[in-house]
């Protein structure tokens, strides 16, 4: 790395599975390759910037179909549990095998807070997480009041809700428990918490 600047796919090269990686590097490469031959001018920033979001979409088409579908027609998931009484306080709930023999919610509890810079974003985003990342455990993912119908001590207020409804429904025990967010989400999270 030394020193020099890392591209937008570059770094995820090592970690993306096997199929993908010629596609992230073909990414990464074609508008370096173009601009080397164009020039830097702000239109053809303007038209990679395009062609970069269009690639990054199509790349992520298959993880969205295979999270969708697991989230619609998963055997362990609870979907769409009102914790709170505002419109978007609905959460999904992805418990483990039970064959892991780790008890009814696992080895421990994770609470996803979705980013999306308070506008956008959904709990089911991340469908794929205790599946793919944490089998063993039980993944709560949550939406929570976005602006402009909300402002941020409403997402917080949110937030603390499903805290709330989480420890009371899933930890009863002192299982071992973690608050976890995307970027968007990574202010909320620790202002929620101190609210209980």
């Amino acid at each position: 790395r030394g020193g020099r600047k890392m591209g937008r796919y570059e770094d995820r090269i090592d970690v993306a599975p096997l199929w993908i990686r010629p596609l992230l590097l073909a990414m990464n490469l074609i508008p370096r390759a173009l601009g080397a031959l164009l020039g830097d001018g702000s239109v053809f920033k303007l038209a990679v910037a395009v062609l970069d979001s269009i690639c990054y979409t199509f790349i992520m088409i298959p993880f969205a179909v295979r999270s969708y579908l697991h989230r619609q027609y998963g055997k362990r998931v609870w979907r769409n549990v009102s914790y709170g009484p505002r419109q978007r306080n609905k959460l999904d709930a992805y418990l483990p095998d039970p064959d892991l023999g780790h008890g009814r919610f696992g080895k421990s509890v994770i609470l996803f807070v979705h980013g999306g810079a308070w506008y956008w974003g959904s709990k089911t985003y991340h469908a794929l997480m205790q599946q793919v990342s944490f089998p063993d455990s039980t993944v709560v993912s949550i939406n929570y009041s976005l602006h402009p119908h909300a402002q941020v001590e409403t997402m917080v207020h949110d937030i603390s809700l499903a805290i709330k409804w989480t420890h009371d429904n899933i930890c009863k025990q002192d299982e071992n428990w973690w608050l976890t967010d995307s970027p968007g989400g990574a202010p909320l999270s620790p202002s929620s918490a101190t609210l209980l």
